[in-house]
């Protein structure tokens, strides 16, 4: 700090380095007191945050106690875990359930011809089309669509050919038609073939005798031969079974129209308009939620309400008796309602139920109630009593959307009834023959009987009954397809094709007109070209399922093939030419409607969770999102980008596209940029729509989101080539080549799907080139059977991967090997999963009471003291914690404290756990044990929660709640930023930060004593220098003798 170079004066000869020391060190013993004042405050702050940190490890042992879940603890348990493994959740039920593995799953692949070399063999130019999952023609019917959705029960079925032969299938594991087809034509010992026929199964013999019969019997008491429609005797040779396609009032909507369901105006009154014979018009809507317009007979699934008295307590204590008889729409129930209570009670409707307001100002609860035998509170929904001190009472769900063809005949049968026309002017009903909807004009008059969409739903269309009719009936077209088949007017993309006449004529020249003006599916035209006696052609699905292939069968070489017709053109076979194979290429089947649920997309993968932006023509912006849980459909999708454009805020308009597989987004902006859907933030949800990207010209350019991906072969590519391209488009697809070892044309495309199961089925249309691809390995879900004893009538489940969720409600299962002996998963109790828990909280807990006690401790002995001791705050967290275990619960139930439960104090103040008392209580009464700690009022916390802190400390101090939820909320407070802790350790971090500012300030006094210190000892070995220089020149000093002259003088 000095100035000075040596510690020593080099005149005084003084140690000035050690004096100015000595001087300097009696200076700052009041900053080594503060120092060490300083010290103390940082261990106890040090200690305080320890004790924070082991509060916070308690409060995560009490997270678990806050949820129901942790006290409904399951295990499961499988009888032969090489078969079958299975893992529990809460939600699962204890108990034993038998199943059988009887299939797994298979991922598709494929592989195409023969090639000599992989780079260097041309492919003919083209261009192949991949689909996943959709899009063929042969749709598998499952067995649980058959019978009116009654399905089929599995089991054995026996087979007696005509020769004698006997064969027995088991069903057990079958899934779809086509399983029960391929299971019997590949049993061996008797010669019979399954096919379909429209909507029956038919079996034929095939041994050649013309005696004995045809014998097909269900066997071990079952009944999948009697389901099936099949079962009986066959004296010709031929079983041609029952009809099994068949529609109810309890069909869904979405089954109508191959998955596709049917449209509705989803944002009108109306969706659906009739006009009578008498003139009567009127519009029959599918709403989403009530009115007080609805009709009673349109509630709790059209049982409608059982009417009768209700009584009605008021807040004020007045009782009202209420009649409700004659009532036949909510609007009528709330005007009885007002009437009897003078306006103090209004009923109103919210969503799917209605909701009651007391306005007496009473401090009671609002109480609705049956009165003299009624139901009708009940079938209302408001059979119940409103919360302490509220003056409403929220009634259940009593109405549902409308989904089932049930629903929607009630519609109209309602809208009807309350017409001009009233009752019985038309009914509407489910047809004789179980395939469509028909509606009865009941009226007279010269008018038209007229079904038409209003507000463009195309609800009409949908359910086949748009048209003018002549007669009383209008029999609406074929909703459902046959067995294995589809509509034709899911064709093209749903917009079918126009029904006439087919001419074919053979390349013998032999000629024929077909009359398909009735034709419905796609298996009535091939079966009216296979059974034309005129000509000879065979007509059926090509190889990749997705169109038709019509073949000259004559043999001939010469002559031409000739197929002709409007319709012949829309199904894309008409042709003229001298080649003896017609193939239509894909006749695009609609697979995506607007009632698709985007997690069907993406070959079944669905839609992943993110948002998008599309930016228009003109430049304008919107951002668009998808929530996680996919529970939207594309019409919803469809609708939202919509009202963006019909607002003004975007020019983009959405729909289906003209194939059906996939969104369309067309620009109306006219703008001088392009289209542009873009994902944010990293995310892939346009990717899955397969709608990212630009479009390919400005202004009203377009965006196809077509699930169906292109690759263009060009002249003089590979199968190398090929595989790159196919790579490249993302497609859940890996494409390689193989060589089979083969000397001539050993190297082939490989094609292996990512997805596993019948969604990954790879569907593809090679077009043109040469690359004719054959299955290797046919996609297959994995199956088990659940249930049954023996081989009777098990439950049978499929999965596109080897894992089941939900067979079992709780239970995941995952399979790993076929077997026939039944495997038994095992669900039980989990209790020592609570034990665990409760013996972590209670280590915890006296950890942190360890550690307090030794931050607190005295020993007199040695007169040492824990560095905490007598500090109120640690003290007071101890206190809570004590005061909080032995409170009493309130208002949880029988159980209200923890010693109940083998949880008490022990010696020196610690937890004890007696875990035997503990599992007693458990086994007795779970849902109490459960209830005790994790019982709260979720929907008062998050109104206390949107009011403010204050609110939420009101909350809870006032509102019962679990101990869980108790302990957690002490924990919370002590250990919160804003906690007591936090207090306190802000209140040492501000004491040290004085000290520290003392400190320093000290230091620099002294810093500047020491500088004046040194510089007075400079100055002062600067004197002495000065005088020992004047000393030395004094001493080197001598006189000088003075000068003489002489006194004469000199005269003249």
């Amino acid at each position: 700090m000095g100035t000075i170079s040596s510690s020593t004066g080099l005149i005084s000869g003084l140690d000035i380095e050690s004096l100015v020391s000595s001087l300097i060190a009696v200076e700052t013993r009041p900053i080594t007191l503060l120092e060490n004042q300083k010290k103390g405050l940082e261990a106890e702050r040090t200690a305080f945050m320890t004790v924070s940190a082991r509060l916070l490890s308690l409060k995560l042992s009490v997270v678990p106690f806050k949820s129901g879940v942790t006290f409904r603890p399951r295990s499961a348990s499988s009888s032969d875990e090489n078969v079958l493994t299975a893992k529990a959740s809460s939600s699962a039920s204890p108990g034993s359930y038998s199943f059988r593995v009887r299939q797994l799953a298979q991922t598709h692949q494929m592989v195409s011809s023969g090639f000599s070399d992989p780079d260097l063999s041309p492919i003919s130019p083209g261009t192949i089309t991949i689909e996943m999952g959709q899009g063929r023609l042969d749709r598998e019917t499952e067995l649980n669509f058959l019978n009116g959705h009654q399905g089929v029960r599995r089991g054995v079925i026996r087979i007696t050919d005509r020769s004698g032969g006997s064969a027995e299938v088991d069903l057990g594991s079958a899934v779809t038609v086509q399983d029960v087809i391929d299971q019997i034509n590949q049993t061996s010992g008797i010669s019979v073939r399954a096919s379909i026929d429209g909507d029956r199964l038919v079996l034929t013999d095939q041994t050649g005798q013309s005696t004995g019969n045809l014998i097909v019997e269900d066997m071990h008491q079952g009944y999948a031969a009697q389901d099936l429609g099949i079962a009986g005797i066959g004296t010709e040779g031929v079983i041609t079974g029952q009809d099994l396609v068949r529609i109810t009032e309890t069909t869904t909507l979405k089954a109508l129209n191959d998955g596709a369901g049917v449209r509705s105006s989803r944002d009108a009154s109306a969706d659906l308009h009739i006009k009578l014979h008498s003139g009567v018009e009127f519009d029959v809507g599918l709403p989403e939620a009530l009115t007080l317009d609805t009709s009673l007979s349109m509630l709790n699934r059209g049982k409608g309400v059982r009417l009768g008295a209700i009584q009605i307590t008021m807040r004020n204590g007045d009782e009202k008796i209420v009649d409700l008889t004659g009532a036949t729409t909510l609007g009528d129930v709330a005007s009885k309602i007002s009437t009897a209570t003078d306006g103090k009670v209004t009923l109103g409707t919210v969503g799917t139920g209605v909701r009651l307001s007391d306005s007496t100002g009473g401090e009671g609860t609002l109480k609705i109630e049956n009165f003299g035998g009624s139901y009708a509170a009940s079938d209302l929904g408001i059979d119940k009593e409103s919360e302490e001190g509220q003056a409403i009472v929220s009634g259940d769900d009593i109405f549902f959307t409308l989904s089932t063809v049930g629903d929607v005949i009630r519609a109209v049968q309602d809208a009807a009834d309350r017409s001009a026309a009233g009752p019985g002017a038309l009914t509407a009903r489910v047809a004789a023959d179980g395939k469509r909807i028909e509606l009865i004009d009941n009226t007279t008059g010269a008018g038209a009987f007229e079904i038409s969409s209003a507000n463009e739903s195309g609800l009409a269309e949908d359910l086949g009954l748009a048209g003018v009719f002549d007669g009383s009936t209008a029999e609406g077209r074929r909703v459902v397809s046959g067995l294995n088949a589809v509509l034709l007017r899911s064709l093209n993309g749903g917009s079918g094709v126009e029904l006439g006449q087919i001419r074919i004529q053979d390349r013998t020249g032999g000629e024929a007109t077909l009359d398909l003006s009735t034709a419905e599916t796609l298996d009535d035209v091939l079966a009216a070209i296979n059974n034309s006696p005129d000509v000879n052609v065979r007509a059926e699905l090509n190889q990749a399922g997705t169109g038709i292939v019509v073949r000259d069968m004559t043999g001939a070489t010469t002559g031409n093939f000739r197929i002709s017709g409007a319709m012949a053109e829309q199904l894309g076979i008409a042709y003229d030419g001298e080649a003896a194979t017609v193939d239509s290429g894909n006749n695009q089947f609609r697979y995506v409607s607007e009632n698709t649920l985007l997690s069907e997309l993406n070959g079944g993968r669905g839609i992943s969770s993110g948002s998008f932006t599309v930016t228009d023509s003109t430049g304008n912006q919107k951002r668009f999102a998808v929530a996680s849980n996919n529970d939207m459909t594309v019409g919803a999708l469809v609708d939202i980008i919509n009202k963006e454009t019909a607002e003004g805020r975007l020019n983009v308009t959405a729909s289906i596209n003209a194939n059906g597989d996939g969104i369309l987004l067309t620009d109306t902006g006219d703008g001088a940029g392009t289209l542009t859907v873009a994902d944010n933030a990293g995310g892939r949800t346009a990717r899955d729509l397969r709608i990212a990207g630009k479009s390919e010209t400005s202004g009203n350019g377009t965006i196809d989101g077509s699930y169906e991906y292109r690759i263009e072969v060009d002249s003089g590519d590979g199968l190398q080539a090929v595989v790159d391209k196919i790579n490249a488009l993302g497609v859940p697809i890996k494409a390689g080549i193989i060589n089979d070892g083969s000397q001539i044309n050993g190297y082939r495309l490989s094609l292996s799907s990512e997805l596993s199961g019948k969604d990954g089925r790879m569907i593809v249309n090679w077009g043109q080139t040469d690359l004719a691809m054959f299955d290797l390995v046919k996609p297959q879900d994995a199956v088990i059977a659940f249930g049954g004893a023996g081989y009777n009538n098990p439950i049978v489940a499929s999965s596109s991967t080897n894992t089941f969720t939900g067979t079992i409600p709780g239970v995941t299962l995952n399979v790993q090997a076929v077997s026939d002996k039944p495997v038994t998963v095992t669900v039980a109790t989990d209790v020592d999963g609570v034990v665990a828990k409760i013996d972590d909280f209670v280590a915890k807990f006296n950890e942190v009471i360890d550690l307090i006690t030794q931050l607190t401790d005295y020993d007199p002995e040695t007169e040492e003291a824990g560095v905490l001791l007598g500090e109120t705050t640690v003290d007071l967290v101890k206190t809570r914690l004590y005061n909080t275990l032995r409170a009493a619960v309130q208002g949880v139930g029988d159980l209200d404290r923890v010693s109940e439960l083998g949880i008490s104090v022990g010696t020196g103040g610690k937890l004890q756990f007696d875990e035997e008392k503990f599992r007693t209580v458990y086994e007795n009464d779970p849902d109490a044990v459960e209830e005790f700690f994790s019982s709260f009022d979720q929907d008062k916390y998050r109104a206390a929660a949107a009011d403010g802190e204050d609110a939420l400390d009101r909350f809870y101090a006032n509102e019962p709640m679990g101990f869980g939820h108790v302990m957690d909320r002490l924990l919370d407070v002590m250990t919160r930023t804003d906690g007591i802790i936090a207090r306190k350790t802000s209140s040492y971090q501000r004491r040290e930060s004085l000290f520290s500012d003392r400190i320093e300030y000290l230091e620099e006094m002294l810093e500047r004593k020491e500088q004046r210190l040194y510089q007075q000892f400079y100055n002062m070995e600067l004197a002495l220098s000065r005088m020992q220089e004047m000393q030395s020149a004094l001493s080197s000093y001598t006189p000088i003798s003075p000068i003489t002259t002489s006194s004469s003088t000199s005269r003249a």
